[in-house]
């Protein structure tokens, strides 16, 4: 799979596929598919100048970054070089080099699955159960960063930090009030 250099034609800001109306950013590969406000496909370019892909990256689980790279003898020709390829003075040009990402399928099923308002629900209710103990870890305890390097000691210094925690919250709800309720039962 190859590309056209998009640069001096087409930005892809607010546009969606006429054919299925999803957005480039929606983990859409375009293969055969138009823009609604334009009528541009995503290989459409300037000039026509192709990017061969150069490969394929996985810097994060669940993302591919399709790299695709035009040849410097083409670029050097170009009448858009300027603005596809700026460079600063002394230094060579490379060939434009256009980045595609993509989500790998689950990834990109989780994204139409959180679309829902139901999963939104879901995790608006897991926001208040998980998110304040770290939240808390984090503010009470200081435990932004860690005080010591290595997995078993950064491991053991979480723990710490998990078991504190859960101590005062078992002091705040289990002890607490049966300590009120002797002491008001003694009154």
């Amino acid at each position: 799979m190859n590309l056209l250099c998009p640069v001096g034609l087409h930005t892809w800001h607010g546009c969606k596929c006429a054919r299925c109306g999803k957005t480039r950013d929606e983990g859409h590969n375009w293969s055969g598919c138009k823009c609604s406000n334009c009528g541009k496909t995503r290989d459409e370019g300037h000039a026509g100048q192709e990017l061969p892909h150069r490969g394929v990256k996985h810097d994060r689980e669940g993302v591919e970054r399709h790299g695709f790279q035009a040849a410097a003898s083409r670029c050097r020709a170009c009448p858009h070089q300027a603005q596809c390829c700026p460079v600063k003075a002394g230094q060579r040009v490379k060939g434009r080099m256009i980045v595609w990402t993509e989500n790998v399928p689950v990834v990109a099923a989780f994204g139409e699955k959180m679309k829902i308002p139901e999963a939104q629900g879901i995790y608006r209710e897991r926001k208040h159960i998980a998110e304040f103990p770290n939240l808390w870890i984090k503010e009470k305890l200081g435990l932004r960063r860690f005080r010591v390097r290595g997995l078993a000691k950064a491991t053991c210094e979480a723990l710490w930090a998990c078991l504190t925690y859960n101590i005062q919250q078992w002091v705040r709800l289990c002890w607490r009030p049966k300590l009120a309720a002797a002491a008001a039962a003694a009154a």
